[in-house]
């Protein structure tokens, strides 16, 4: 799919990445992975994180708001 290289490329070549979603996104399998979680700078969700999705992002050094 030409969508998701392009997006690669961008990521690539960004000096930050943030990924900005709604919450009925998180905990559900995706048919595409444009990159891992750890290559993102941040998330922003429009509600709190559980705790359990802060533990896994503290992890991986990926901030969230």
């Amino acid at each position: 799919d030409n969508t998701a290289l392009m997006h690669k490329l961008v990521l690539h070549h960004a000096k930050q990445t943030f990924l900005v979603v709604d919450h009925t996104k998180l905990n559900y399998p995706s048919f595409t992975c444009v990159a891992p979680v750890r290559a993102l700078t941040g998330i922003i969700l429009d509600q709190e994180f559980s705790s359990e999705w802060k533990d896994f992002l503290r992890h991986n050094n990926v901030l969230y708001y």
